[in-house]
């Protein structure tokens, strides 16, 4: 009995001892762990994304992206309208000449397609076996016009002044001639389907 409280004792004495080098240790490094929990960084970190921030940021990438876009269209354009020059089998695709006088110019298989051409004075200009697909003809003057063999698909002829012009073998597929004025032009041989008559009419058949 006499070992037993002895032993008791010298437990009871290490357990209400004064803390000892390396338990001094062991509760600073408790006590580190704890002060780096509460760290502001750390707080910081686990706050919420800012979605609104996130989608002006996002906004903005999309809008450089658009305005670098539409930069490369006009470069591209403005390439294409320097590349373009008035002579048979030139490529002038969408390029604007509304308004430009042509006339009596030798435009022999020239790419005009979706090409405009309103108002454009095209009278005695050579336009045989061209491209005019989609080009847009509206008020143009196309007298003596040689448009022999052209491809004239979804061309806009509204208002245009065709008198004496000659579109032997023309492809005239969904073509637009409504209130052109036709008078002794040309049309042998055309291939008409869904083209639009002077009166506004759709046809599959030769209406000249």
């Amino acid at each position: 009995m006499g070992k037993v409280s002895h032993l008791k004792g010298t437990i009871d004495g290490v357990s209400s001892a004064k803390p000892t080098g390396i338990q001094k240790e062991i509760q600073d490094t408790s006590s580190d762990n704890i002060e780096k929990k509460t760290d502001p960084e750390i707080i910081e970190i686990k706050k919420p994304i800012n979605y609104r921030e996130m989608a002006f940021a996002i906004f903005g990438v999309i809008l450089i992206i658009g305005s670098v876009s539409i930069l490369q269209s006009t470069f591209n354009l403005f390439n294409i309208q320097e590349e373009c020059e008035l002579v048979p089998y030139s490529k002038c695709s969408g390029v604007n000449f509304s308004g430009q006088d042509l006339s009596g110019i030798d435009l022999t298989g020239i790419d005009l397609s979706y090409a405009n051409l309103t108002g454009a004075n095209l009278i005695h200009a050579d336009l045989t076996g061209a491209d005019l697909n989609y080009a847009e003809l509206s008020d143009a003057y196309l007298r003596f016009a040689d448009l022999t063999g052209a491809d004239l698909q979804y061309a806009d002829f509204t208002d245009a002044d065709l008198r004496f012009a000659d579109l032997t073998g023309a492809d005239l597929q969904y073509a637009d001639f409504t209130d052109a004025i036709v008078t002794d032009a040309d049309f042998t041989d055309t291939y008409w389907y869904q083209t639009i008559w002077t009166d506004g009419v759709a046809y599959d058949g030769n209406q000249a």
